[in-house]
């Protein structure tokens, strides 16, 4: 085996390449067929391109006989010049194209050219008839008279261009398979000779191999399995949401997962190696003569004692500076019997916090709500009930009897709203909301909501503005409920708009919806309050918005109606600049694509 392996290392040598050059050179000669090869497929593709000319070419034809135009005739003209372009060009591809392959030569044959001539003959003739057409345009008349037969003779063309046009597909799959096989039968044939000679070669060097192979393998099958261990526990850190540190018993950084890293500010390779104190609290650094913090100061005394420690409230100060609340634990890390350090978990606090506070302020705001709307019930009921003694027990004047049924009328249909808004709200918390879309003018309906509010809008001395198009396109909508929506948008400005101020109502048309706003120029909003503002139940504090009435219902419903339309909502608003409210509706969708009942949420 020690005299027979330099032989084998050589006779393998010989053999990859050769096995290397056979491929190279059997892939030039294809590659150099492939190019001129390329010729028919070019081919084929300008007689494509010709038959679209023709059908261009019918179409402005068709164009300037009916409506006489001479930009149809000038541009049918044009079409000819590029026709015959085109057809010089295949000329030249089909009288080129040559090449010889590995058994054999692949030339255009004269059927190819016969056949383009065809198509180019029948062409000529189709066009010759429409001459006479195109410059005398008196004599449109008579040729309508004859217009079947001009069809005939471009069907004729399309059936002759067509028929060209695969061929040639047919030619071109036809030289693509034959250097296909040419190629696989002379590399497969030469690649298996050689592969005998190396196969021989390997067989010695095998054999001297084996005993190596098998410590290798032993090798790689241990360092397979500490690196996929190593791989899975990386896996489970890096998926985990807390941070996780793991200290030496020292105290030292050792790992740091990636969402310690962006909780901390550091790296791994950054924190590795210091000291775990001085990362939890980078932002906030302490001397040394000061000692720990408390948080590091507990987990220390629990590395050293090897105790766990679990769900801890704390602090810790990040490297881009700040306070962090979280809950640590502390678990010690364990290599058989021997402690050689832990692992120190850190579960951020800021969004649990958050979401606590969140629901204190929800729930404080729907108390306040229910007692205003309680107080709002109350009200008219009391102004109801009063009214109503009244007329029983004291003989009025038919005037003033007629001032206390419409106090009563007015108070009743104050109630009527307030629980209208209730129930609209519980359908939408439950989905039981319902539209029946429609396809509708949405210029009525802004007519329509800006009339119903022009008493208020008089009585507070605000000046309405419209901005649409008369000509808006069709949406898809339930009248009633994007009155309610318009209604309430448009209440809201006049309620927050001093007197001399103003209120824009417009819409605009885009591709596919409508976006319809409501602006004023009133207080604005601040943008802390922006995310809670489409909340129902929710009202800015009364402090910063002195005139604040109303249940809070309104743009909640607002939000609701339109997303059971498939549209949405947005607010642009800025204190002391106004507000900016608006939502989309979809336009009507094309007949073709309409459902067969009506849609409904």
């Amino acid at each position: 085996m020690r005299r027979r392996f330099p032989w084998s290392v050589i006779f393998i040598a010989t053999a990859l390449l050769a096995l290397a050059a056979v491929p190279v050179w059997v892939e030039r000669v294809v590659s150099e067929a492939g190019a001129e090869m390329r010729k028919l497929e070019l081919a084929r593709r300008k007689a494509a391109e010709i038959e679209t000319i023709h059908a261009r070419q019918m179409t402005r034809f068709q164009e300037y006989l009916l409506t006489g135009s001479l930009v149809a005739r000038d541009q049918y003209n044009a079409l000819l010049e590029r026709e015959s372009q085109q057809f010089d060009t295949l000329r030249l591809y089909l009288e080129t194209t040559e090449f010889e392959g590995l058994t054999g030569r692949v030339r255009v044959e004269p059927a190819d050219l016969s056949a383009a001539a065809a198509v180019r003959n029948r062409a000529a003739i189709w066009q010759l008839e429409h001459r006479g057409v195109l410059e005398s345009p008196d004599s449109i008349p008579g040729y309508l008279q004859h217009r079947r037969a001009d069809l005939d003779r471009y069907e004729g063309l399309l059936r002759v261009s067509g028929d060209f046009r695969e061929h040639l597909s047919e030619r071109a799959a036809r030289a693509q398979e034959w250097v296909e096989y040419t190629r696989w039968r002379f590399q497969g044939l030469l690649t298996g000779l050689l592969a005998l000679m190396a196969l021989a070669a390997t067989v010695a060097t095998a054999r001297l191999a084996r005993h190596l192979n098998l410590a290798a393998e032993e090798a790689t099958r241990r360092r397979k399995d500490a690196l996929r261990a190593r791989r899975e526990i990386d896996a489970i850190l890096e998926a985990t949401a807390e941070a996780v540190l793991g200290v030496d018993l020292s105290g030292r950084v050792i790992r740091l997962n990636q969402a310690g890293s962006r909780l901390l500010g550091f790296t791994e390779e950054d924190a590795r190696g210091r000291r775990f104190h001085r990362v939890l609290h980078a932002g906030f650094p302490v001397p040394e003569d000061t000692g720990e913090l408390p948080e590091a100061r507990a987990m220390r005394d629990a590395l050293l004692a090897g105790n766990a420690v679990a769900g801890v409230d704390g602090q810790v100060h990040p490297r881009r500076g700040g306070v962090v609340g979280v809950r640590w634990s502390l678990r010690p890390l364990v290599d058989g019997q021997e402690v050689r350090g832990a692992v120190i978990t850190l579960t951020d606090m800021r969004e649990v916090r958050a979401a606590e506070r969140a629901l204190k302020r929800a729930v404080r705001a729907r108390e306040e709500t229910m007692a205003v709307v309680g107080h709002d019930l109350r009200s008219p009921l009391s102004s109801i009930a009063a009214a109503a003694e009244l007329l029983l027990d004291v003989p009025l004047p038919e005037d003033r009897r007629r001032l206390q049924l419409e106090s009563i009328q007015s108070a009743a249909d104050r109630m009527t709203r307030l629980i209208g808004d209730l129930m609209d709200l519980s359908r939408i918390d439950t989905g039981g909301l319902r539209v029946i879309l429609r396809s509708g003018e949405l210029t009525t309906l802004l007519e329509r909501s800006l009339r119903l509010a022009e008493p208020r809008a008089d009585q507070d001395r605000v000046r309405l503005k419209r901005d649409w198009s008369p000509d808006l396109c069709p949406v898809d909508m339930d009248d009633h409920r994007i009155l309610q929506v318009l209604s309430n948008l448009i209440a809201n400005a006049l309620r927050y708009t001093e007197p001399g101020g103003s209120v824009e109502v417009g819409a605009i048309q885009r591709a596919d919806e409508v976006e319809v706003w409501v602006q004023d120029d009133g207080c604005g909003i601040a943008e802390e309050d922006l995310p809670y503002l489409w909340d129902p139940f929710w009202q800015p504090d009364r402090d910063r918005q002195a005139r604040q009435e109303g249940a809070g219902l309104g743009l909640a419903i607002v939000k609701g109606i339109v997303e059971a339309h498939r549209g949405r909502v947005q607010v642009d608003s800025a204190p002391g600049k106004g507000s900016r409210f608006a939502f989309t509706l979809p336009r009507t969708a094309s007949p073709a694509t309409l459902p067969s009942s009506p849609p409904g949420s």
